[in-house]
């Protein structure tokens, strides 16, 4: 986030990398998501930034490089961008976290590689963290959102045409800045790790038969945490 690059590491496939390459973009990029969205089986690449006010969608040559990026402005800056279709049109779709808001964004995608006006839903205050998620198994992905001023989790259910229910929102320890979705107990349900950095906790959300995350549990950490994941 000091520079105004990204950088490319290509894989051999055998678990090792060639060195890095440097893709040189604007203003600090902070979040990357990578996905075909112009469906011509090459990678692209959506791109946010901490000083711009904007996503970039990078389309793929298939040879590592990229074209000159495609401008879509938002209203604040953003932390997290991710890729997946929300819509069933087998095209990947866009979702943002406005930092500076109290909304994320969803723009649809077109399957050639441009993307629609944003839908804008209403999270809490400062949305800094999106994954993707079927909760209820209905095969329509759901969002989860990490709400960094509020300290909140919030939920939004897909309705599988672009659309989702109004946000329902769990608290957490303080200021919530990453999160991560498994199943934690074994009871065939998912739950809801978040990196809270205000207090240097995570704190679990336990997800119920009826779809809830009532319950919780709060674990001391190390300080500052940035990030979490889930593994055996």
């Amino acid at each position: 986030t000091d520079s105004d690059n990204i950088s490319l590491l290509f894989g051999y496939g055998n678990g090792n990398f060639a060195d890095s390459i440097t893709c040189s973009i604007d203003s600090r990029p902070i979040s990357v998501a990578v996905g075909d969205l112009n469906n011509d089986n090459r990678s692209d690449l959506v791109v946010s930034y901490l000083q711009t006010t904007r996503i970039d969608v990078l389309l793929g040559y298939g040879n590592g490089s990229f074209a000159y990026p495609i401008k879509y402005a938002i209203d604040s800056i953003s932390v997290c961008v991710v890729m997946a279709d929300f819509n069933n049109d087998n095209c990947l779709d866009v979702a943002v976290a406005a930092y500076n808001t109290s909304y994320m964004y969803v723009f649809s995608g077109y399957g050639n590689g441009s993307l629609s006006t944003p839908q804008k839903f209403r999270t809490d205050a400062t949305p800094v963290f999106l994954m993707v998620v079927d909760f209820d198994y209905d095969t329509h992905l759901d969002l989860v959102v990490a709400n960094y001023e509020a300290n909140t989790v919030g939920i939004f259910i897909g309705y599988g045409n672009g659309s989702f229910e109004e946000q329902i929102t769990y608290s957490v320890d303080r200021r919530p800045w990453a999160l991560t979705v498994g199943d934690l107990n074994n009871d065939d349900r998912l739950d809801i790790v978040a990196a809270t950095l205000g207090f240097s906790t995570i704190t679990i959300l336990f997800g119920d038969e009826d779809g809830s995350f009532i319950n919780k549990t709060i674990i001391p950490v190390g300080d500052i945490p940035e990030s979490v994941g889930i593994g055996d």
